[in-house]
C-alpha cells in the first residue's frame, strides 16, 4: 500500500534503508501484491501486472529497465544466480525466461579524452547499473595509439581513477574493460583521444 505502493529495504538489524516507488497509482487501502527478485548486482525486479511487464530498479529506486512477453501478466518473479529472471505469467500458467543481452559489448562510461603522464594513463570510469558488491575485480586494456593493461577493483555504482601503464604516441587509442557484474563476464568499450606527455 501506498501512494504509490513501494518496496522497502531494510539493513539487517531492520533499518529503513530505502522506499523503491512502483510504477503503480496510489491505493488507499486494498494493497497491490508484488513479486519481487534481487539480482546479483543488487537491482530489484518488480512485478506491473497493469501494465504487463516486469520493471528492474536500481536501489536508489531509478527504473533502469522493462521486459514483456506478448500479453504477459507476471505474478511472480526469481532470479537465478547468472542474472536470468524467470516470471509466472498467470494468463498462460507458464514460466518465462529473461535473459540480458551481451552479445556486444556495452559502452563504457568514460572522459573522451586521457592523458599519459610518467609512462600511467589515468581514467574516471564510471560503473553504472551496479550496487554490489561495493568493488567488482576487472581488467582494463588500452589498444591503439598507446597500449596498456591493469588489474584492478572498481566501485559499484560510483566513479573509480583507473592508472593502467601505458607506452606508445598521442593519437586514438581503444579503451576496453571486462569485469564480472550479474554473475557474468561483462565487457565495456569507448574511442578515446590519448595525449602522451
Amino acid at each position: 500500500m501506498g501512494a504509490p505502493p513501494n518496496i522497502k529495504h531494510y539493513d539487517a538489524n531492520g533499518k529503513l534503508l530505502k522506499k523503491i516507488n512502483t510504477e503503480y497509482g496510489a491505493t488507499s487501502g486494498a494493497g497491490v501484491n508484488l513479486g519481487i527478485g534481487v539480482d546479483p548486482d543488487c537491482n530489484v525486479w518488480a512485478t506491473n501486472f497493469d501494465k504487463r511487464h516486469i520493471a528492474l530498479y536500481a536501489p536508489t529506486g531509478k527504473l533502469l529497465a522493462t521486459a514483456t512477453s506478448g500479453d504477459m501478466v507476471a505474478k511472480d518473479v526469481a532470479v537465478g544466480p547468472n542474472g536470468d529472471v524467470y516470471v509466472f505469467d498467470i494468463s498462460t500458467r507458464k514460466i518465462t525466461r529473461f535473459a540480458v543481452d551481451r552479445s556486444k559489448p556495452a559502452n563504457a562510461i568514460v572522459p573522451g579524452s586521457v592523458t599519459v603522464s610518467k609512462g600511467k594513463a589515468t581514467i574516471k570510469y564510471t560503473l553504472a547499473g551496479v550496487a554490489c558488491p561495493a568493488e567488482v575485480s576487472a581488467v582494463a586494456t588500452l589498444s591503439g595509439a598507446v597500449k596498456g593493461k591493469a588489474a584492478m577493483k572498481v566501485a559499484a555504482g560510483r566513479t573509480t581513477a583507473l592508472t593502467i601503464p601505458a607506452k606508445g604516441a598521442s593519437g586514438k587509442a581503444q579503451f576496453t574493460i571486462v569485469l564480472k557484474t550479474n554473475g557474468r563476464s561483462t565487457t565495456q568499450t569507448a574511442a578515446v583521444n590519448v595525449t602522451v606527455k
